[in-house]
């Protein structure tokens, strides 16, 4: 009911996330035990195998420490509000964040706080869309000696249709070997 949705909203957010078809817009972006902006936040598992959720918003753009299967196994999942980019803080993304989202479309990214070489993977996911890679791509910064710093992973539907894009292409060779595209 309705009323039941207002108690998990305001007493137990992960119940939330786990049952909820859409979360309803709300600050997270400072909730979760890893120190809020500062240590950024733990969004690990936040959503993890909700079949049912189609549109995560944060309500701000969160700086995330551990990402790895915070969407992994939302099947149905298409958009991650693209107002507030997920801000990876710290370094590793994680190899799991969206795997088996095969609906995934939409979704941006802030990379400027990767230090360590990791990977941006979309396993499953053949809709995803061009301006979701290209705010990997063009996020990520070319201070450093570490190369590549970002591995973005498609499948082979998005592989195929994004690697020859004009803008990805111009943007990977703007990175200068900082991120590069590959088929997983």
């Amino acid at each position: 009911t309705e009323e039941e949705m207002g108690v998990i909203w305001q007493e137990d957010l992960s119940g939330w996330y786990q049952k909820g078809r859409t979360n309803l817009t709300r600050n997270i972006s400072v909730k979760g035990n890893a120190g809020g902006y500062n240590g950024g936040i733990d969004i690990c598992n936040i959503c993890y195998n909700n079949s049912n959720i189609t549109k995560f918003n944060f309500g701000a753009a969160p700086f995330a420490r551990y990402l790895d299967n915070a969407f992994s196994g939302c099947t149905k999942l298409e958009t991650i509000d693209t107002r507030f980019p997920i801000t990876p803080y710290g370094g590793i993304v994680g190899p799991n964040i969206f795997r088996n989202c095969p609906a995934l479309k939409e979704v941006r990214f802030n990379m400027r706080y990767v230090g360590y070489s990791t990977k941006m993977n979309f396993p499953a996911s053949p809709l995803i869309s061009k301006d979701s890679i290209l705010s990997v791509i063009q996020t990520t910064s070319t201070e450093g000696s570490v190369k590549p710093l970002v591995v973005v992973g498609l499948n082979e539907s998005a592989y195929n249709r994004l690697k020859d894009d004009t803008d990805i292409t111009a943007a990977l060779t703007e990175k200068n070997g900082f991120v590069t595209l590959i088929q997983i």
